[in-house]
């Protein structure tokens, strides 16, 4: 397998804390619908510098439902998605949410053709640790994005979830299994190693210098560099 397949390590309370403090310097709640077609149009062209989002018809589209383009960086999702998505379709929501996700963690790599429905990339990947697979990275991000464990944590039940974001049986399932995983693991998690390697992430950005003429998005996440945590965005509670 070669190496431009596999992204940096990263372990799942790593990216749920990049994941919710995303979302908070985002959103003024960190639990709730999210207007994801005005974060995608608005919010993040403002961190990656003439990021487009291009909406292209089911047909040329084929089997994949999105994916990052490299020259120039964008997003590229199929209508059927995008539809769905401005109409608060939690599955649509989590495929853009992905592409999200290898936006924060991936961007440099965009040449890949990084997307979550190209089977060959996915048979490329298959043997790949999970800490190191960009595709788990990116769905393990869009989960915590879109279900924050600071408040989810609070839900002991698969039904608890379906009636809280209304979702259907089997896709509470997964994400309470999902959150399970963050809670089994709670104890192990390391803040410094969290830190160190969020800081990591922050400075793969694209430069300050490149967009200095927004409202300095980039100072949205100074947090991660000095500690400090934003009320409402428990992440480790």
């Amino acid at each position: 397998m070669k190496n431009v397949y596999i992204a940096k390590g990263a372990s799942l309370h790593q990216i749920n804390r990049l994941a919710e403090t995303i979302r908070a310097s985002a959103f003024d709640s960190s639990e709730g619908e999210i207007d994801i077609i005005r974060y995608l149009e608005i919010d993040l062209p403002k961190i990656f510098p003439g990021l487009y989002l291009f909406i292209e018809d089911d047909v040329t589209m084929g089997a994949r439902r999105a994916f990052i383009s490299e020259d120039p960086l964008g997003i590229v999702v199929s209508e059927s998605i995008y539809e769905a998505a401005a109409q608060k379709s939690a599955f649509a929501t989590e495929v853009l949410l992905h592409e999200v996700g290898h936006l924060f963690l991936h961007h440099r790599y965009a040449a890949l053709g990084l997307n979550n429905a190209d089977a060959v990339y996915r048979d490329r990947i298959k043997d790949t640790p999970l800490p190191n697979s960009a595709e788990w990275q990116a769905t393990a991000f869009a989960l915590c994005f879109l279900y924050p464990y600071s408040f989810c944590k609070r839900y002991k039940t698969a039904i608890e979830i379906k009636k809280a974001y209304k979702l259907t049986e089997r896709q509470a399932i997964r994400i309470h299994k999902h959150l399970g995983r963050l809670k089994m693991r709670q104890d192990q998690t390391s803040l410094s190693k969290e830190g160190n390697w969020i800081k990591t992430v922050i400075s793969d950005l694209p430069p300050k210098k490149a967009i200095e003429r927004t409202a300095d998005p980039v100072g949205q996440f100074s947090l991660f560099f000095s500690g400090r945590r934003p009320e409402n965005n428990l992440l480790d509670a």
